[in-house]
């Protein structure tokens, strides 16, 4: 492809030299640049990529896109692209060099603070049913044509290159809708500035990334730019948010609403939950639909109300959606049962913010009899946002044990940020106790520090009774655990069954 053409797209550029020269392909990596590629010069957050511009060339880059001024730069004789973003260029430049695959898609993009994994593989697999050409990509995985597709470790929103490559490859299968798992940090650094949207939804809106945004403000206002660029909305009317996210929208966007607790387009009532699932109605346009589904809690009837909002908008009646909501299955690492055969409940979820924490121990303890305990092995990530972390330890009163341990340290020390945890616990009278005290104090909640995680989800099974349940929250679907600078093989789902195997057969 020429220069010419594949910057044609940027709008305002400073280009220094010939734009009519063949382009093989696209690199923001210096590392990674074949001969003939285009350079992109990013400045991130900890590395300024435009200082590795001498080393691209040597690896044989025909051009270099950035964003400083052309003679504060060594770049050769090459053509050199003077933009204000590069980051968000890359995004555009992207959807060029992959034929804009997202303008041949009806993409959906959904965002939120807790819920979009979910409701993303429910948009998915009720489209899927109702027998439409449909791909995905999510925090899990990628999904095009029923192949599978590893998108990396603590992967939201893949970054501008390989994200179109999976949209071209939906087109190359002819998939009609894409569903885009939208983070606030992809919208902010621009990975998705080259996808065309359709419809854009919304789950809920609450304290989470505070490292990256620094405030609420700012995070809040990263989510409303998949707002500005959609053809339809789809809100959430239960949420505090959603009278700002209605006052981003264009006088040309559609809004639909969904709610569980006010009048919204699409509302969900007579919920009726047991250990099996959740029975509900949605209503909507004067008809109601009876729902049957295998999901657990009130929030994830709200995800469902989501995913169902986000498909009628596009065209699908209640009979097609229905099968869609009652045949789903949860994702990796979203209250996931394991069984081993043991005689008490075993779940798995992703829960890692103190609202997505109560929410999932407050249904377990709405669905266990009073005097089942509830133990919890949770702990919260380092060199992210720290401002949560007392709020993280106040969860454990929704339980009757917690175990507070690692999750993704990073290079902080785990003591120093179960420490944090503490603090917010014991505001909300939750009582620090040795392990082998952790059973003695049935009338209160209490937490015990390991801070290993296998040893406290060790600790938590080999403590559960008959009838209780134990929730490991944090890790959910990861493959990883990220510890003083490296990726460590983890899995909380075999660490578990491992340890289940070797109780059930003593």
């Amino acid at each position: 492809m020429k220069l010419a053409k594949l910057v044609s797209s940027l709008g305002n550029f400073e280009p220094q030299g010939s734009l009519e020269i063949a382009i093989s392909g696209i690199a923001d990596d210096s590392r990674l640049v074949q001969p003939g590629n285009l350079f992109v010069a990013i400045k991130g957050l900890t590395v300024d990529s435009h200082n590795n511009i001498p080393q691209a060339l040597l690896n044989g880059a025909a051009a270099v896109l950035g964003e400083r001024k052309a003679q504060d730069l060594e770049f050769g004789s090459v053509p050199y692209i003077r933009v204000k973003d590069s980051r968000s260029a890359l995004g555009v430049l992207a959807s060029t060099w992959y034929g804009n695959p997202s303008h041949k898609l009806k993409v959906i993009g959904v965002t939120g603070t807790e819920g979009k994994t979910t409701t993303c593989s429910l948009i998915y697999h009720i489209l899927k049913t109702a027998g439409k050409r449909v791909g995905l990509i999510s925090t899990i995985n990628a999904k095009i044509a029923d192949e599978l597709i590893d998108t990396g470790l603590h992967v939201t929103n893949p970054e501008a290159l390989p994200l179109q490559e999976l949209l071209a490859k939906m087109v190359e299968n002819n998939c009609e809708y894409a569903v885009l798992e939208t983070t606030s940090i992809g919208l902010h650094q621009g990975r998705v500035s080259g996808v065309e949207y359709t419809v854009g939804t919304l789950t809920n809106f609450a304290q989470d990334h505070l490292d990256y945004h620094r405030t609420m403000e700012a995070y809040r206002e990263a989510k409303a730019m998949l707002f500005k660029r959609v053809d339809s909305a789809v809100l959430n009317k239960d949420d505090e948010s959603f009278e700002y996210y209605q006052n981003q929208l264009s006088k040309e966007t559609k809004l639909i609403s969904y709610g569980l607790h006010k009048n919204a387009d699409v509302k969900g009532e007579n919920l009726e939950f047991s250990a099996l699932g959740t029975k509900f109605s949605i209503y909507s346009q004067g008809q109601s639909t009876e729902i049957e589904s295998r999901l657990l809690g009130e929030y994830n009837v709200s995800n469902m109300l989501a995913a169902s909002a986000s498909c009628f908008v596009l065209g699908l009646d209640w009979s097609q959606i229905k099968p869609g909501l009652e045949t789903f299955e949860t994702p990796e690492g979203r209250m996931e049962r394991i069984d081993e055969g043991q005689n008490f409940g075993v779940l798995v979820d992703f829960a890692h913010s103190p609202n997505a924490l109560e929410k999932v121990l407050r249904v377990l303890r709405q669905l266990l009899p009073a005097d089942k305990k509830i133990i919890a092995v949770y702990g919260s990530a380092g060199e992210r946002d720290a401002t949560k972390r007392p709020a993280m330890g106040k969860a454990a009163r929704h339980a009757n044990v917690t175990i507070f341990t690692a999750d993704d340290p990073r290079r902080e020390e785990v003591v120093d940020i179960i420490a944090q945890m503490e603090e917010g616990a014991r505001k909300v009278g939750v009582m620090h106790v040795g392990r082998q005290d952790l059973l003695l104090h049935p009338d209160k909640s209490v937490y015990v520090i390991e801070p290993n995680r296998t040893n406290a989800i060790s600790l938590a099974l080999e403590n559960a009774r008959e009838g209780d349940t134990v929730a490991i929250l944090g890790k959910g679907h990861e493959k990883s655990l990220a510890v003083k600078g490296e990726e460590v093989p983890w899995s909380d789902q075999e660490v578990i069954r491992k340890i289940l195997r070797r109780l059930v057969a003593n």
